[in-house]
């Protein structure tokens, strides 16, 4: 029983290696996280295009989002963080 519960958490200790392209994990993640979001914020689903138009545009708009402050801390630090240093 315990050796179970060894492998359970032995994933957290040797994560999956997923080499220089690990940021495209975030596609599945946003797509998975606007399915579930939608399905219990939408009042209806009747109109199946529109639900999955309201999906596609709700997953952009995570990658946006998520791009737009990749690119906000990066400034950051490249920015701000070298000038107080200095």
């Amino acid at each position: 029983m315990t050796s179970g519960l060894c492998l359970a958490t032995r994933l957290f200790i040797d994560p999956i290696d997923t080499g220089a392209w690990w940021y495209l994990l975030l596609i599945p993640l946003c797509v998975g996280v606007s399915v579930v979001y939608k399905a219990v914020r939408v009042p209806s689903m009747d109109p199946l295009s529109a639900y999955l138009r309201q999906v596609a545009v709700f997953t952009v708009q995570l990658l946006v989002g998520m791009a737009a402050l990749a690119a906000f801390f990066l400034l950051l630090v490249e920015v701000f963080v070298k000038t107080v240093a200095s």
